[in-house]
């Protein structure tokens, strides 16, 4: 059976830095402290393999190793703090890639935030940008890697309406594949309290919009799956 395979480069704008080669090469530096030894076990000359290093180190705007004095014979050699930045990038999209190959695509994971101001106003933003661009919507974005959604939720806000919240609690979890147009994107939508009023409008939000809650339920046409949320908060204010 046929396996399909990708090539991760790094780039510089539009110049390549380093490949699968050169990430071993500079991998191998590191393990062995020297570019003599690093070359033996590439099976390569230690010109060809300076060669290699010095073209890393023009393309990616300084120099990723520092050696010692021997040169050919064998003097030692590290990576430089800018070497060990590229060669942790090109390993962290390699097991990016390694994980999508094996995998395959996965839904996207997002949160959204539900709060009322201190008369029970909903509070909801205008989308700055696509898709639904100028629409009403819950404050809320996508999860970052190595954030739990509640982090996500509560930083979301915070760049969005430029206040602090606590979790109140969960108000449900909303995964039909059709919800986002970009995606299959999934979200988490929490109940927060905020911990001041002073709302201000930053990052995606255009602006923010207070709706009295009489006319809650008049509101049409929403982003995303929104609208639906914001029925289920309906029911979900009038059990708490």
């Amino acid at each position: 059976m046929l396996k399909p395979s990708a090539k991760l480069w790094l780039k510089r704008g539009k110049v390549s830095v380093m490949g699968e080669g050169r990430a071993r090469l500079l991998l191998a530096v590191e393990e062995h402290g020297s570019i003599t030894k690093a070359a033996q076990t590439m099976s390569m000359s230690y010109r060809h393999a300076w060669g290699i290093l010095r073209h890393i180190s023009d393309t990616a705007g300084g120099k990723v190793v520092i050696t010692t004095r021997g040169g050919a014979q064998g003097g030692g050699a590290r990576l430089t703090e800018l070497g060990k930045q590229i060669l942790e990038q090109y390993k962290e999209n390699a097991k990016l890639i390694e994980k999508l190959l094996k995998y395959g695509p996965r839904p996207a994971l997002a949160v959204d935030g539900v709060i009322f101001d201190k008369d029970g106003n909903l509070v909801l933003i205008r989308r700055k940008n696509p898709p639904f661009q100028h629409k009403l919507a819950l404050p809320g974005g996508f999860v970052e890697n190595n954030e739990t959604t509640e982090q996500a939720v509560i930083r979301e806000v915070r760049e969005e309406l430029g206040i602090e919240t606590k979790i109140d609690r969960l108000v449900g979890v909303y995964s039909e594949p059709s919800r986002d147009p970009r995606a299959h994107v999934i979200s988490i939508v929490y109940k927060l309290e905020p911990l001041s009023y002073a709302f201000k409008a930053g990052d995606d939000a255009a602006e923010f919009e207070i709706i009295p809650c009489r006319e809650i339920t008049k509101i049409k046409d929403m982003a995303f799956d929104h609208g639906k949320i914001i029925a289920d908060i309906i029911d979900d204010q009038k059990k708490h």
